[in-house]
């Protein structure tokens, strides 16, 4: 297996067997750098794998080389990594786009405030009005509307061409 090809990863062991992929840099300047690494281990009982991710900041000497001891360590287990992972999603992109309140829609989230919609009986240019005055409906939720009602053209699209309807140019 070759580890030149582009975005390949390969699994590296310390000598006590810790498994470890490649830090990557987070930030680097001229004091200091921070660098994060995803670790494996096995459970020692269960065989189960656990998986780690260690976020170090280490300072740099007058020369430019990193200190031997990092300044501030974290290190997240598998648990810890899905929540940070779900909370960066929920949050990051509002965050960026400079939103001062947005409502974060899982999955759940979003059927709950679908069906509580559903209940208002309201004509679509009413409840678009009323989603967009509250600042429910941003720029980003109206992409994705978009998106849906051209998945959904291309669904009835395709179930018309499998269906027994001849096609007719």
């Amino acid at each position: 297996m070759n580890s030149k090809i582009n975005g390949w990863k390969i699994v590296h062991s310390t000598q006590n067997g810790q498994e470890y992929i490649k830090s990557a840099t987070l930030k680097e300047g001229p004091r200091s750098k921070t660098t994060a690494v995803f670790f494996r281990n096995k459970h020692k009982t269960s065989d189960d794998y656990i998986i780690s991710l260690k976020i170090s900041h280490n300072a740099k000497d007058s020369n430019g080389w990193l200190t031997e001891k990092p300044d501030k360590t974290i290190t997240l287990l598998d648990e810890q990594i899905d929540k940070l992972i779900d909370y960066i999603k929920e949050n990051y992109i509002h965050l960026s786009l400079g939103e001062d309140s947005y409502i974060s829609l899982s999955d759940d989230s979003l059927s709950k405030i679908l069906r509580q919609v559903a209940t208002l009986n309201l004509q679509p240019d009413k409840l678009v009005d009323k989603l967009y005055e509250s600042g429910v409906l941003t720029e980003n939720l109206s992409v994705a509307i978009t998106a849906a009602e051209r998945k959904n053209i291309i669904h009835i699209f395709e179930q018309k061409i499998s269906s027994s309807e001849k096609e007719s140019f």
